[in-house]
């Protein structure tokens, strides 16, 4: 059920598990040096080497745009509209970060 909420948003799925196996010898080698629990620092950064793994399969176009919500937000819009709108704004046009 929830595979098909994301998906009649407008939004695409990906394997995060799947994705995960890329980050496993950048794991190997990551160094702990903060005062939060080591799990979870590290997951902060695999996260986005599993992003990156997860979306290359999905094509997206040189235009296209991606957007990461983090647990503690909610969106109360259509996740295709935003990311049209966003994408069309002069400064973030392309590929440059938008912080909402």
């Amino acid at each position: 059920r929830e595979r098909e909420a994301i998906l009649a948003s407008g939004a695409r799925w990906a394997n995060m598990s799947a994705a995960s196996l890329s980050s496993i010898a950048w794991a190997k080698r990551y160094r702990h040096s903060s005062n939060n629990v080591p799990a979870y620092e590290l997951f902060c950064f695999q996260r986005w080497l599993m992003l990156i793994s997860a979306i290359k399969p999905l094509h997206l176009p040189e235009d296209g745009a991606l957007m990461v919500l983090d647990s503690d937000i909610l969106l109360f819009r259509s996740p295709a509209a935003l990311l049209a709108e966003v994408a069309a704004l002069p400064e973030h046009g392309g590929a440059h970060t938008a912080w909402l």
